[in-house]
């Protein structure tokens, strides 16, 4: 049975903190209280003689939330599941149907783009030329960079995040920015509404850059997983310090690698939210 690293609240915190560390809830709370500026971490793990080395890492899943909205009830993510955006851009979804409406239509392996009838090469070069049009190069960096299913691990009020994912799918800012209609990003408001998708995955399924600041880190760690294991006790300690002295979620946000999607088995709960909230 695997473990889950949920700190998608105060409670499943300090939940995976018992479950991994077998520290009960009350007296995290109390070593969280003991400072009021910030967590240590490593006094954390020295008090309670905790050895990284003697945990388990590999039956543990992370649960994520991921912010969306449709016009179908969910119906098409509920078959589906939840698709990365080049595979949303291909496959019979809401979003592909929605773009065909405004002529807008993508074939993702040969990098093109139609408009109205008229080809867009979006090759993404993310090195600078000066004839490089930089409307058409945030949508190419979207379709062929940053793909991937974008989630968080921990957030106050999802509809208080500055890409506002809640009212619209981010690809449709880029489209809008480049052919310079509105229309494109209001219609879909009005016309969608939004969710958060709530599921979990094995922690291989999250791009390295979810736990580590660069890459290199990552590599090092690959075998024995010591500095994963430190990132998933400072994470969760953090967001109950977070609730014991702030009264808040903190922003931790949880990226998928650019292969991956979410199989309905996958889902937890799927919440239907109020966009005027």
């Amino acid at each position: 049975m695997s473990l889950l690293f949920n700190i998608t609240s105060f409670e499943g915190s300090l939940q995976f903190l018992n479950d991994y560390l077998e520290i009960d809830p009350k007296s995290v709370i109390e070593y969280v209280k003991s400072d009021d500026n910030d967590v240590d971490v490593d006094g954390f793990i020295d008090i309670f003689n905790i050895s990284l080395d003697k945990l388990e890492h590999e039956n543990i899943e992370a649960v994520a939330l991921h912010v969306t909205s449709n016009n179908d009830d969910c119906k098409s993510i509920k078959s589906t599941g939840l698709l990365n955006l080049q595979q949303a851009l291909t496959m019979n979804t809401p979003i592909k149907k929605y773009l065909r409406e405004f002529q807008i239509e993508f074939d993702v392996s040969n990098k093109l783009m139609w408009f109205k009838g008229n080809q867009f090469d979006i090759t993404y070069n993310s090195s600078w030329s000066d004839d490089k049009d930089e409307r058409l190069d945030s949508v190419a960096r979207k379709v062929y960079f940053d793909h991937q299913i974008n989630s968080f691990f921990s957030i106050q009020d999802v509809k208080d995040y500055g890409g506002r994912v809640h009212e619209k799918p981010e690809i449709l800012h880029n489209l809008k920015e480049l052919f310079k209609a509105d229309v494109l990003e209001e219609r879909w408001k009005q016309t969608c509404k939004p969710y958060v998708i709530k599921y979990k995955a094995p922690l291989d399924y999250f791009a390295y850059y979810s736990f580590y600041l660069e890459k290199y880190e990552y590599e090092e760690d690959y075998e024995e997983k010591t500095d994963l294991k430190f990132w998933l006790i400072k994470t969760a300690l953090y967001v109950v310090w977070n609730m014991v002295h702030r009264r808040k979620m903190p922003q931790i946000f949880a990226y998928m690698k650019p292969e991956v999607s979410i199989i309905p088995n996958n889902f937890l709960v799927i919440i239907p939210l109020n966009p005027s909230d």
